[in-house]
Order: structure tokens, then sequence, then C-alpha cells
């Protein structure tokens, strides 16, 4: 079991470890928004920033939690993947 206040990411087998994260609030801002847009763009919008600045930060968030956070689906926008969804709540 793991201690809620202890970071973790998700391991290539999808279980957990420990490990410090680094992100920052304005990633995770980003993430919220296109998670409740569906949309990059529609993200962008919102916050009031480039498009690509918003799909470098998912990125980076994929990259620090060892995740997918979303399926991007060019033409229909984005959907969370289970990771995702979990990250979201």
């Amino acid at each position: 079991m793991i201690n809620s206040s202890e970071p973790v990411r998700f391991t290539a087998n999808g279980d957990w470890e420990r490990t410090p994260l680094r992100f920052t609030l304005r990633q995770l801002e980003y993430f919220v928004a296109v998670g409740e847009a569906g949309s990059i763009a529609k993200a962008a919008e919102q916050v009031n920033v480039s498009p690509p600045s918003i799909s470098a930060s998912i990125v980076q968030l994929e990259a620090e939690f060892g995740i997918q956070l979303f399926v991007r689906k060019h033409s229909q926008g984005l959907s969370l993947t289970p990771g995702g969804r979990f990250f979201f709540q």
C-alpha cells in the first residue's frame, strides 16, 4: 500500500514505485483544462496560451509520470486514458 503523501509513479508493468516527481502547477492547470475541454485548441483558448505550449506541457507530464494521460484522436480531440482519469480525479 502506498502512503498518499509519498510521491509515486507508474512503472512499465503497471505497478507503482516511490520516486520524486517534478512538475509545475502550470502543467497541472493545462492538464485539467485539456481534460475538461477534450481539446488542446479549446484548452489553449481557455488559459490564453498557444496550443503547442499546452501540448508540450502534456508531453512533459506524461514523461514525468511514465504513463500516457490522453488518447489523441486527431479530428475528434482527446480523451483521458484510465491513468489520466485516475490522475484527473
